[in-house]
């Protein structure tokens, strides 16, 4: 059973949202980005993308929004920041443990990082998958700023298997959807269950 639930907070011209996208019977993956809206723009379409394409996916993403510019700069807030006392919906997440997290988010740097807590294994072998649908670089990443690996990582709370997906602007205009295809067939092909 799906179930969607959504927290609103507006400010006027600023507003900040969070929406959970629930398969509660199942915790085989949770789609994500943190920093969606205008913050690094298109993360949250990829996670509904992804949510909307992969049976068995729920989906949790934050929007914010500031007339203007700055949104990056008024509700960014780092992965390893982000704690369950100032998000609804973070709390069960982290509790429920799902076995499989990925989390889109953007980067200043050309092409795509893939970091996270899980193994190594599996983010090489969701690099292959991009690399057959994307012409940009596509790099796994164990040290930086876009290594994803502390454990305060909220995607390495959420999942023992958690991959981040760092891309630059140009992949996030011009290819967010072939990523989503690719990581798509990635958990597919992974699973017999799907």
């Amino acid at each position: 059973m799906t179930h969607k639930r959504e927290v609103h907070i507006a400010k006027g011209p600023k507003s900040f949202d969070e929406v959970l996208i629930d398969y509660s019977d199942t915790s085989f993956l949770l789609s994500c980005s943190p920093h969606g809206g205008m913050i690094e723009k298109k993360t949250a379409e990829q996670t509904i993308l992804l949510e909307d394409l992969v049976r068995n996916c729920s989906a949790w993403f934050c929007r914010g929004f500031k007339d203007g510019s700055g949104a990056d700069k008024e509700f960014h807030v780092t992965s390893t920041k982000l704690h369950e006392e100032s998000l609804r919906f973070l709390p069960e997440l982290c509790e429920r443990q799902f076995e499989y997290a990925v989390s889109f988010h953007g980067c200043k740097e050309d092409g795509i990082k893939i970091g996270g807590g899980a193994s190594r294994q599996l983010k090489y072998g969701m690099k292959e998958y991009i690399d057959e649908f994307v012409e940009c670089s596509v790099e796994v990443v164990f040290e930086g700023k876009y290594a994803g690996i502390d454990e305060m990582n909220f995607i390495n709370r959420v999942s023992d298997n958690g991959i981040q997906l760092e891309q630059s602007k140009e992949v996030r205009e011009d290819s967010w959807r072939t990523v989503v295809r690719a990581v798509q067939l990635f958990f597919e092909d992974m699973s017999p269950r799907l």
